[in-house]
């Protein structure tokens, strides 16, 4: 049956930003390592059945997001991957960008999934899937992050206002118009946006004239 995700919301909490979302059935124990922790909400190879090419994604992501949170590493999803949640598909991105604040853990858990280096993207072709690790530390603000819940399981976004900003950077200075268009979608979308830390950080990264031209058209 097909997953259907739940509204994106800004998580309430700050220093630790999961929420899982209860398991159909009691989930069983196993080991990893040393210590004996919850099986996943959802097994693998249930991912590779999902029709839908985008809740895929989400699965594979709050799969991992789940494995690995259980060895104490975080994981966010970014860039175009967390505008295509944002934007419910709309802006279509091919590789999947993650942070994790513990590499090693996570090329470790993609290895065991099936997954293959090829430069520095891991290809899944059974899942159809690239991903990138793109980094260990988030560019943009903790208190900004959102998430989205699928199936139990939870995906942790690179939040809204850093994405607009970014998005607006790489029109202005590289000319993108797609982050031009991605960028006036997502300031349109959210209303709970943080104006004054968008307003901030836009400054700060010498695109408030841009934001200020994209906001009169909404």
């Amino acid at each position: 049956m097909p997953h259907k995700a739940k509204t994106v919301r800004r998580h309430p909490q700050r220093t630790y930003p999961y929420r899982f979302g209860k398991a159909s059935r009691p989930p069983s124990k196993r080991r990893e390592g040393e210590r004996q922790v919850e099986a996943p909400k959802i097994e693998w190879e249930a991912i590779g059945r999902e029709p839908s090419e985008f809740k895929r994604k989400l699965l594979a992501v709050g799969y991992l997001t789940d494995r690995l949170a259980r060895q104490g590493v975080e994981t966010y999803l970014v860039g175009g991957g967390a505008v295509e949640v944002y934007t419910s598909g709309q802006f279509i991105t091919g590789d999947i960008d993650l942070v994790v604040s513990d590499r090693e853990k996570a090329v470790k858990l993609l290895k065991s999934l099936g997954f293959r280096q090829v430069s520095r993207t891991w290809i899944n072709l059974d899942l159809n899937m690239a991903i990138d690790i793109v980094g260990s530390n988030l560019s943009g603000s903790k208190e900004k992050i959102r998430t989205v819940e699928l199936a139990g399981l939870t995906i942790n976004l690179e939040g809204v206002e850093d994405l607009i900003v970014k998005r607006l950077y790489s029109y202005k200075f590289w000319r993108q118009k797609i982050d031009l268009d991605q960028a006036v979608v997502l300031l349109k979308n959210y209303e709970d946006i943080d104006t004054e830390y968008l307003r901030r950080k836009a400054a700060e990264q010498q695109v408030i004239d841009t934001l200020e031209q994209i906001s009169r058209l909404n």
